[in-house]
């Protein structure tokens, strides 16, 4: 039989179970706002509004992109943006995100989900993931985390220039790609130049006539004449091509990863 002590005790640890039971899912209005800040991200970057973007993070953000350091503070975090978003639109790029599900405990939410960078064209020409921390102060949702990445190998870092396809997608299309090569097609039309960029070591099959100059980093030039139908390999290097032929030339670049 249970005596008085021990029926208060079990009634104070219901009681105690009780207060450590989880409220339930946030409303939808709270996952609702969530959702606004990560998707008004995307929006904001192609806009080229760095602002708009730096206003999603708090004022003590940490902000990780890849291939550069961490950035503190919405004030480096708009700077950041502005630069990057700056290049991309000179690029013709766009960033697209797809958002994986939210999770939430208390005041503080986390986001993951995938990015894919498109040319003017509309293909494809870098995928990546991202992860993001939200936290929640005075009633408002934003990021107090936030870091993406690219699925791809980065350029070395010696080369000081951006991968062909990233810097020019008007001349450099990704064909076929998988974890052991990247096959690019390069076109040029008569006297049309590139920006600096970088390759890759790989295999090079010349499609057509070559007549070009290659200018490098140092800003050295090289003119170069190559008959159509030749192969052959190619170190990574960075320089800015120049077809000054009268004919458009095709070629073919088989990165090796």
């Amino acid at each position: 039989m249970m005596t008085i002590k021990t029926a208060a005790f079990a009634a104070a640890a219901m009681l105690a179970l009780a207060g450590c039971q989880p409220t339930g899912q946030p409303s939808a209005e709270e996952m609702a706002a969530i959702q606004a800040v990560n998707g008004a991200w995307a929006d904001h970057y192609n806009a080229g509004d760095a602002d708009a973007v730096a206003a999603l993070y708090w004022d003590d953000a940490v902000l990780m992109p890849p291939g550069a350091p961490a950035t503190k503070g919405r004030a480096a975090i708009s700077a950041y943006i502005a630069g990057d978003s700056s290049s991309s639109k000179a690029a013709g790029l766009t960033m697209n995100i797809e958002h994986g599900p939210i999770n939430v405990s208390g005041t503080r939410a986390w986001q993951d989900g995938a990015f894919r960078v498109t040319d003017a064209s509309g293909a494809t020409v870098d995928t990546g993931k991202y992860l993001s921390v939200l936290e929640k102060r005075d009633g408002t949702w934003r990021l107090a985390r936030d870091i993406y990445n690219s699925d791809g190998k980065p350029a070395p870092a010696d080369l000081g220039a951006p991968d062909s396809v990233i810097a020019d997608p008007a001349h450099y299309k990704v064909e076929f790609e998988n974890d052991k090569v990247r096959v690019v097609r390069i076109n040029y039309g008569p006297k049309e130049k590139s920006v600096m960029h970088s390759h890759p070591a790989g295999v090079v099959v010349f499609l057509s006539d070559l007549d070009v100059r290659f200018t490098m980093p140092d800003g050295t030039t090289e003119d170069r004449k190559v008959a159509a139908g030749t192969a052959a390999w190619s170190d990574a290097m960075a320089h800015n091509p120049e077809n000054i032929g009268n004919k458009p030339l095709e070629v073919i670049h088989i990165d090796i990863k």
